[in-house]
């Protein structure tokens, strides 16, 4: 299945669906993580937190095409996730 199609299903609130897209961009995801923060477990934590803000945000994806936002778009939603409140070390 294609990932707009999952992205719909999501939407919907299929479950199923959703860890369907996180599976596949979970690799992705980690690598720019760690490549931000150069911790293993901050980077778990911020994927986390970043995979929690889509499935809250994917209600208001007007085109599921545009899901996960490409690379600058998570990377930033994920440091930004990383850097708020001073939860975290310093993101490079």
């Amino acid at each position: 299945m294609d990932h707009e199609r999952l992205v719909r299903k999501a939407q919907k609130g299929d479950v199923d669906a959703f860890v369907e897209l996180t599976r596949r961009f979970q690799h992705f995801a980690f690598g720019s993580a760690l490549a931000q923060v150069h911790d293993f477990q901050q980077a778990e934590d911020i994927v986390q937190e970043a995979f929690v803000a889509a499935w809250s945000g994917l209600a208001t994806l007007a085109e599921p095409s545009a899901f996960p936002g490409g690379s600058g778009e998570l990377s930033a939603t994920m440091l930004s996730a990383c850097c708020a409140g001073n939860s975290c070390i310093p993101c490079r």
